[in-house]
């Protein structure tokens, strides 16, 4: 009879062991943790992009510093690195924007960018050469009202054999020749606001040059954007990983379509996540888990949004 009874508390003991499990494993589960394996990595070097670029005196040039680490993973730094120039001719702010003066021939200054012990260098040439022409484009010509799509400005500096282009987004001024159908922002951002076409252009001056651009047709037709939403939901990353984020848009005719790439990405505290790069293989948004605590992710498109929390944790289990 006692060993009936030992057999018996045995057996409850290992079911109750069982249980713990699987409680476990479907907690892991949900938390989406089983999809990380963490692994140690060392930030191997910081680059800055462009790379050696050539700039017009009187403008401004975004640059960006990337960490690139052991383990083949990277990480958008531009915010958080220190930057310097050897010459003040060439500002650089907190946020990697360079502002060159007006100069006398070609200036070549060096632009250093440090994170986590390590230093990026590029060599920026400036030149005093006149703006000569200004052209526009975007992504699609097509958009729904509702969403956005992005222009850039390119202008053209000098004249052949010594000449070179340059990104003016930023400094132009930027106009839509019909604003019920579309809108244009200073960032050169369109957001379709009813049916119909618009024509889009911009204008630069540059030391005292002004150039304007051709202008680029807009079509704005199809069903209303009505609201977007995040994926995945109320997620957990590892410190020093990253995961994938998708926003989906719902239309007034309930389609859906996927809106990843046109969206703006946000975190309330990059200090804990960081918005990294999109991918346009897999066509998803990459954020990465920097700090350990908790923050929200937001997605905006027009006048629409949405926001997930996120949270930022270690995780010791499943290492490789």
């Amino acid at each position: 009879m006692i060993a009936g009874n030992k057999k018996s508390s045995l057996s409850v003991i290992l079911s109750l062991a069982a249980l713990v499990l699987v409680v476990a494993f479907l907690v892991i589960q949900g938390c989406g943790v089983e999809a990380y394996k963490v692994v140690s990595r060392d930030l191997a070097s910081v680059t800055i992009t462009p790379s050696n670029p050539t700039m017009a005196g009187g403008t401004a040039l975004q640059l960006t510093a990337k960490a690139n680490y052991s383990d083949a993973s990277f990480a958008n730094v531009t915010t958080t690195a220190a930057w310097t120039s050897s010459d003040p001719a060439v500002t650089v702010s907190t946020s990697g924007l360079a502002t060159a003066a007006t100069v006398t021939g070609t200036k070549t200054v060096t632009i250093t960018a440090s994170s986590g012990g390590k230093t990026g260098t590029i060599t920026l040439t400036v030149k005093n050469l006149a703006l000569t022409s200004l052209v526009i484009s975007a992504p699609t010509g097509t958009i729904n009202p509702g969403t956005t799509t992005h222009f850039t400005a390119t202008g053209t500096f000098g004249t052949a054999p010594d000449t070179f282009t340059q990104d003016l987004t930023s400094m132009a001024t930027w106009t839509t020749s019909d604003s019920s159908v579309a809108t244009i922002s200073a960032a050169g951002i369109a957001t379709g606001l009813s049916a119909g076409p618009t024509t889009i252009s911009a204008s630069a001056t540059v030391s005292g040059t002004t150039r304007t651009s051709p202008g680029v047709a807009l079509h704005v037709f199809g069903p209303t954007l009505v609201s977007i939403s995040i994926e995945p939901k109320d997620n957990y990353i590892p410190k020093t990983m990253m995961d994938h984020y998708t926003a989906v848009g719902t239309f007034s005719d309930s389609t859906t379509k996927d809106l990843t790439a046109q969206v703006t990405w946000s975190t309330a505290n990059s200090a804990v996540a960081s918005v990294n790069t999109y991918d346009a293989v897999n066509h998803w948004q990459n954020i990465m888990g920097v700090e350990v605590g908790d923050t929200t992710i937001t997605a905006t498109i027009g006048n629409k949004s949405d926001t997930t929390p996120v949270h930022i944790i270690v995780y010791s289990g499943g290492t490789s």
